[in-house]
């Protein structure tokens, strides 16, 4: 459950890159590779393919021996991340989250009145909405911790869970043809300036937490994905683009940036 599957959209994008040199590039790509790369030799030869199924990013380019990695999203989906709860409650938990807190999770991800799944009836989620709101808001308010919120981007968007082999360079929105991206530092800067208090269901930032399956019915072939927790970031393409006006922002002011560890840098 824990892994990244390959698309189609992922072997375009590798296609769209491989074996091209940088001047070959349309202008959204060069744009990237720019940024990622530091506007590297316009006749350097690129290499690109798609990264091992355990890593969070989708592909990785090379050029000159420098390699830098980009998760991609299609705009098909919104779900930034899976995982079994076997591994994210402890994760939750080494960040000093509450047992209150853990518990409403739980309630909330099986919605049928345990913190194991083995209920009898399992509710729809409006039904445990209603069941668990003012433990959802509460759970919210201290989910909503700048320490908890980062932590977070950091492992569902760029870095993923302890096995995965690479972390993303950036976050890329679109197609290979049309795409914009961000980041860790610029995105992680929008987010953590945004008031998501708003949102009634149960969140971190942005990112909805919600079961990777409910199987109200239990009909589904593979019940083993009710064990898992899929997080889903609505209004993504926003939020990059927020992110995106914020590093043009820095490359034209870099002393303001806030902390240069969290740039494209490592080689």
């Amino acid at each position: 459950m824990n892994y990244n599957p390959t698309t189609t959209e992922d072997f375009r994008a590798v296609l769209a890159f491989h074996g091209k040199k940088v001047r070959e590039l349309t202008p959204p790509l060069r744009t990237m590779v720019d940024a990622l790369f530091d506007h590297p030799n316009e006749d350097s030869m690129m290499e690109c393919d798609v990264c091992n199924r355990f890593s969070k990013p989708d592909i990785f380019i090379k050029i000159n021996g420098k390699t830098r990695f980009i998760s991609l999203k299609s705009g098909h989906s919104n779900t930034m991340h899976v995982e079994k709860l076997k591994t994210l409650i402890p994760f939750f938990r080494n960040l000093g989250v509450s047992k209150e807190t853990l518990k409403t999770i739980l309630l909330f991800h099986f919605g049928d009145g345990t913190l194991n799944g083995t209920g009898e009836r399992r509710m729809y989620v409006d039904e445990v909405m209603a069941w668990l709101g003012e433990r959802v808001k509460s759970a919210n308010a201290e989910l909503a911790r700048p320490e908890i919120v980062k932590a977070s981007i950091d492992r569902f968007v760029f870095d993923g869970s302890e096995h995965c082999k690479a972390s993303a360079d950036v976050l890329a929105f679109g197609t290979p043809e049309y795409f914009i991206f961000a980041t860790r530092e610029a995105l992680e800067e929008v987010v953590m300036k945004k008031d998501y208090s708003h949102i009634r269901a149960l969140h971190i930032g942005p990112m909805l937490l919600q079961p990777f399956s409910r199987d109200i019915n239990r009909l589904s072939k593979h019940p083993e994905k009710r064990e898992a927790m899929s997080l889903h970031w609505h209004y993504l393409m926003s939020d990059i683009q927020k992110a995106k006006l914020y590093e043009d922002y820095l490359r034209i002011y870099p002393n303001k940036r806030k902390n240069p560890s969290h740039g494209v840098s490592h080689d």
